[in-house]
């Protein structure tokens, strides 16, 4: 008996109609919220922090989350 209920609820879920995938699943609310800039965008406005103020050595974590956050802003 458990084998036929198992088998009806393997019908039930096969015929269920799978949801359309929308791009802005994690986002809240369309329109609100940026997506996060990329790696490579960050690490490219850190670097141009980095020569703007002469390449002071040490101020990698500084300016990575300086150019996040200039980059969150704009």
């Amino acid at each position: 008996m458990a084998a036929q209920n198992k088998k009806t609820e393997r019908k039930k879920y096969e015929k269920t109609p799978v949801p359309a995938k929308s791009p802005n699943l994690n986002v809240r609310s369309a329109g609100k919220h940026k997506a996060a800039p990329s790696y490579e965008v960050i690490a490219l406005k850190a670097y141009e922090i980095w020569l703007a103020e002469g390449r002071q050595p040490g101020c990698d974590r500084k300016n990575w989350f300086e150019a996040k956050a200039q980059l969150l802003a704009a």
